[in-house]
């Protein structure tokens, strides 16, 4: 199904825009605007309250677009962020709206406009330890502090002599 909206999007609309280009989680795009102004990227995502996060920043003020359905960002759709010139780093949330599990972004600005994205993504690994491990840990964690308790308690230390 991804594939087929995805075909659609590259297609459909070539009077629109060109064919979009894939963008993977935790990767950096650095790119130019073309001479019409705009870049056009797609991404997946997993529907979710959490928001996806793009990290962007630019030689000139730039615009981010975002349209959860396959039709591409034009000039009358409202920005979802202005971003500022001068390599300044700003985050954006992108709330996820889209049920067929594809974001189309568009980046409006100055043609030559060189600027980079990064998505932070909710493809992102969080290391856990295995709750066996973890059990087996705080087990033996407790076992040391009893076990020093009572050798403390039951044989304790030499008194010192008084002089």
């Amino acid at each position: 199904m991804i594939f087929a909206l995805l075909t659609c999007f590259a297609l459909s609309e070539k009077d629109q825009c060109p064919p979009g280009t894939e963008y993977f989680f935790d990767a950096v795009i650095e790119k130019n605007l073309s001479n019409t102004g705009w870049f056009y990227f797609y991404t997946s995502h997993i529907l979710r309250e959490k928001p996806l996060s793009y990290a962007i920043k630019s030689q000139n003020p730039i615009s981010l677009y975002v349209n959860g359905k396959s039709k591409c960002p034009d000039d009358m759709d409202k920005p979802l962020a202005e971003i500022p010139g001068g390599y300044k780093l700003t985050k954006v949330p992108v709330p996820v709206e889209s049920e067929v599990g594809v974001v189309v972004n568009g980046v409006r600005g100055p043609p030559g406009t060189h600027f980079s994205i990064k998505l932070k993504g909710q493809h992102t690994k969080v290391k856990k330890f295995p709750v066996g491990l973890k059990l087996t840990l705080i087990f033996f964690g407790m076992l040391t502090v009893t076990v020093t308790y009572f050798l403390y308690c039951v044989i304790p230390p030499k008194k010192q002599k008084a002089d």
